[in-house]
């Protein structure tokens, strides 16, 4: 029984022909220049990768190749080689498919349900001293790109602070509320992960009464309650991180907080977690929940309002002034887009009012 191989002596790249044959406990190499017996106990046959030729090693280093050839599996099996299931199953197609179909699902099941689990188990593990710092820089870094001083009069900053304080809010993070102008965003407010709130001018010139802004201001406190911010911008950093170990360049990860921070888009699951956390504190100050939901329909038409107000400008300009001012209009547009106070959902109002039915 023989078969032919390629001849590498381990030295070089140069490949010989030569014929395999088994004679007796020993494996006999024949060819151009080639000569050699070896007793099959010192053969190796390694697992085979996909489609590749099969190898026999030996103990110096040399090898043959082997490819595919009338009598190839007899001659190895007669060498004393099985193939594993892996072997065979690298060249099955359906296996290969199934394979795929798992590592996605996998992925799909770390992306949904791991990631945010451990990240949320982290988020309550980090010491007040990191989110201080954390909501410290974000601050200072909304103050220099969109935030102006408030133009509202100190005597109503300090009328809504003393009534946001007022509130019972047990087992809340202590908070301090600041008052911020930004023609930029217009009506928003934001929650800072140590508890304080950023209200913006433009939301308290929408409201009809202080009740509403409350209700605002009880839903931002729940993100900050409930470390909202931190869940986001971990499993975004987390997610993050895995993409840079993947192409090994971490600097981005490292720099990236504050901003991650503070351009967090919440899912619908966290926004319910602090509409329920709104409704909770309002109804415990004798607040109707149904004021919240009132300010965000407002919110819903006043940005609405504002997208389409925009659009015709933007379309109208020059290719020219376009490209031109491209840069500002995406960075105003990014900031409006992340910091906006959250659009009412209809699934998000009809939950408000149910929980607001008496």
């Amino acid at each position: 029984m023989s078969i032919s191989a390629d001849y590498f002596d381990g030295r070089s790249a140069r490949r010989r022909p030569v014929e395999l044959s088994l004679a007796a406990d020993r494996l006999i190499v024949a060819g151009e220049g080639v000569q050699r017996e070896e007793a099959l106990s010192s053969v190796r046959v390694p697992e085979r990768l996909g489609q590749l030729p099969r190898r026999v090693e030996f103990v110096d280093g040399a090898h043959c190749a082997v490819g595919d050839q009338p009598g190839a599996d007899a001659f190895f099996e007669a060498l004393g080689h099985r193939e594993s299931w892996v072997e065979r199953g690298q060249r099955s197609l359906l296996l290969a498919l199934i394979s795929l179909a798992l590592i996605m699902a996998c992925g799909v099941a770390a992306y949904f349900w791991l990631l945010p689990w451990a990240t949320d188990r982290l988020a309550e593990r980090v010491p007040q001293a990191a989110i201080e710092m954390l909501s410290e820089r974000t601050l200072k870094s909304l103050d220099e790109h969109v935030l102006k001083p408030s133009e509202l009069p100190p005597e109503r900053q300090q009328q809504l602070s003393d009534r946001f304080a007022a509130l019972a809010k047990p087992g809340a993070t202590p908070n301090r509320v600041q008052f911020r102008n930004s023609p930029m965003l217009g009506a928003n407010a934001l929650a800072l992960p140590d508890g304080q709130l950023l209200v913006l001018d433009g939301l308290v010139q929408l409201a009809d009464n202080d009740e509403e802004l409350l209700g605002v201001m009880a839903h931002e406190l729940g993100h900050a309650q409930l470390r909202h911010g931190l869940r986001q911008i971990l499993r975004t950093t987390v997610i993050g991180a895995a993409m840079a170990w993947w192409v090994g360049d971490f600097s981005v990860v490292l720099a990236a907080g504050p901003t991650l921070l503070a351009q967090a888009r919440y899912s619908r699951e966290l926004e319910t977690e602090a509409d329920d956390f709104a409704v909770d504190l309002l109804l415990r100050n004798g607040i109707w929940p149904e004021r919240l939901a009132q300010m965000l329909e407002k919110l819903e038409r006043y940005h609405a309002g504002r997208d389409r107000a925009a659009r015709p400008e933007s379309e109208s300009e020059s290719e020219s002034d376009a490209s031109a001012t491209q840069p500002s209009q995406e960075r105003d547009s990014s900031w409006r887009d992340y910091l906006s106070t959250h659009p009412a959902t209809p699934e998000r109002l009809r939950h408000l009012r149910e929980r607001s039915a008496p």
